[in-house]
C-alpha cells in the first residue's frame, strides 16, 4: 500500500506542476494539434484517474495504524475537495502533507500464494495471475483479486474441457460462463464432488459481483478476498 500511495501522489504531483488553470477535463476527446495543448490534456486525465484511485483506496488495515489511516482518509476527502473547486495551489499543499504521513506507514509484507502441481499448458497463464493477484492483495485492491481469481478458473476448467475433449471450446463459444462450462464437463462425463461445484459457483457469483455494475459497487473485504485465493488454490488442486 505504501509502495501504491506513494506512486499515485508522485503522479499527482507531476500533474499539478503540468496543468495550468482550470484542473478539470473538458470537452472530452477533442484531438489537439498544439503539444501544450495535449500535454496539458493528458496530465489533467491523469489528475483525475489517480483522484479517483485515491477515492477508491482502503487505508485500514494496510501497513498503517488507525491514526495514519484517519489522517489519510481525511486528506484525500480535503483533496477531492480542493480538486473539485480547482484550487491547485491549496492541492499541492494537501499533497506535500499527504507525503509526509505516507513516509509514516508500515511496507507491508507481499502475499504470497503456492500453486498446486498444475499442467505445463496452463501453468505459465495461472502463475502470472497468481503473481498479480499477490500485487493486487498487498496493494488491497480487493475487487481486482476476486476477478482474477475467476479468471484462473476460467483457464483451468477449459484446460479441463480440453483434456476431456480435445477439443478447444474457446473457438466455438468463447463467451461461456463458469455455469455452463461445468454443465458442459458434466455432459463429458467428467465428474466433480458437489463441495467443489459449490467452491467454484461461489467464486464466480463474488466475480460477476465484483464486475458487473451494481446499485451499489460491491467491494469485496480482506477476508473475503482471502477466502476467494484459498478457494481457488483448492479447486486447482483437486482439478489436476
Amino acid at each position: 500500500m505504501k509502495r501504491r500511495l506513494t506512486n499515485l501522489i508522485d503522479r499527482m504531483s507531476a500533474s499539478l506542476n503540468a496543468v495550468d488553470g482550470d484542473l478539470q477535463v473538458s470537452e472530452e476527446g477533442k484531438p489537439y494539434v498544439d503539444f501544450k495543448q495535449s500535454r496539458e490534456l493528458f496530465y489533467k486525465k491523469d489528475l483525475r484517474n489517480v483522484m479517483d484511485e485515491l477515492r477508491s483506496l482502503r487505508l485500514e488495515g494496510q501497513g498503517s495504524d488507525e491514526e495514519v489511516a484517519s489522517e489519510l482518509a481525511s486528506l484525500i476527502k480535503q483533496l477531492h475537495q480542493d480538486y473539485q473547486e480547482n484550487r491547485r495551489v491549496l492541492m499541492i499543499d494537501v499533497v506535500a502533507r499527504m507525503k509526509d504521513v505516507i513516509s509514516r506507514m508500515k511496507e507491508t509484507e507481499l502475499f504470497r500464494i503456492q500453486l498446486p502441481s498444475l499442467p505445463d499448458e496452463v501453468a505459465g497463464e495461472i502463475h502470472a495471475d497468481a503473481r498479480e493477484i499477490e500485487r493486487c492483495f498487498s496493494s488491497g485492491s480487493y475487487r481486482s483479486v476476486t476477478i482474477l481469481c475467476g479468471r484462473i478458473l476460467e483457464v483451468a476448467l477449459h484446460r479441463k474441457y480440453y483434456e476431456a475433449t480435445g477439443q478447444d471450446i474457446l473457438e466455438t463459444q468463447p463467451g461461456i460462463g463458469l455455469g455452463k462450462l461445468i454443465a458442459k464437463l458434466k455432459e463429458k462425463q467428467v465428474s466433480f464432488d458437489p463441495g467443489l461445484t459449490e467452491q467454484i459457483h461461489l467464486i464466480n457469483q463474488v466475480r460477476v459481483s465484483s464486475v458487473h455494475k451494481k446499485a451499489e459497487v460491491f467491494h469485496p473485504s480482506k477476508e473475503q478476498a482471502h477466502a476467494m485465493v484459498l478457494y481457488t488454490v483448492d479447486v486447482l488442486g483437486k482439478l489436476f
